[in-house]
């Protein structure tokens, strides 16, 4: 006689074990961890990328700016009998001079007097015409301070140098002359925003090194007419 045959068995579903759940939690958090690494490198990648384009269209804006201005300059001896216009630089950051006619479209006068220098990390620019009482091309140059003041063009501007050349392209510097440099050279420095706002964190003692590392240096040479 047959035996009674047994019926078939389900097949034993294995547990997992804590040891198993605890490596497999870490393997997630880990996974997790370098996925919020990688995007996190990606967006300052894609910050720093933005913030040097925008540094670079700055100073792209800032330096035909100065260039606009520098190829009307005008300097020379008795415009009128006695008078003369003269260029002056104090320093390698400063630059006074007369244009012959504006940059600005709006300008309402055919002689302007323009100024640069670097002031609280920002390029700045003072232009006077004759709608200012204190409008006087002849004379010493002076900075425009009582004529208006400056004006912001661009910030995060860390270094600002002009360097003058004459006929025999040797360095010169004009000292109230009435002798226009044959080549002015302009270097502009500048940090992006977000390490404009590093630079200002950092002692004073600490920043060079800082603008050394970081900042973008661009230049351009201009011939005055």
């Amino acid at each position: 006689m047959d035996s009674p045959s047994r019926a078939p068995q389900p097949p034993r579903q294995r547990a997992f074990t804590l040891l198993e759940l605890l490596l497999a939690t870490t393997l997630v958090v880990v996974i997790a961890l370098l996925a919020y690494k990688f995007f996190s490198n990606l967006q300052n990648v894609w910050r720093h990328s933005a913030g040097r384009t925008a540094t670079h269209e700055d100073a792209r804006l800032a330096l035909e700016l100065v260039a606009r201005d520098l190829q009307r300059a005008v300097a020379r001896a008795d415009d009128r009998p006695g008078l003369d216009i003269l260029i002056n630089q104090p320093s390698e950051t400063q630059l006074w001079f007369v244009t012959d006619a504006a940059a600005d479209s709006t300008a309402s006068c055919s002689f302007v007097e323009v100024a640069y220098r670097v002031a609280d990390d920002c390029l700045q620019r003072a232009f006077v015409d004759q709608s200012c009482s204190a409008w006087n091309i002849y004379g010493d140059r002076d900075d425009a301070d009582d004529q208006g003041g400056y004006r912001t063009v661009i910030d995060g501007v860390v270094g600002l140098r002009f360097v003058c050349y004459d006929g025999q392209y040797i360095v010169t510097t004009p000292d109230q002359t009435h002798q226009m440099p044959t080549l002015i050279e302009i270097r502009l420095s500048i940090l992006d925003a977000q390490d404009l706002a590093r630079w200002k964190a950092l002692p004073s003692a600490d920043r060079p090194a800082f603008e050394k590392r970081a900042a973008r240096t661009f230049w351009k040479t201009i011939q005055p007419q």
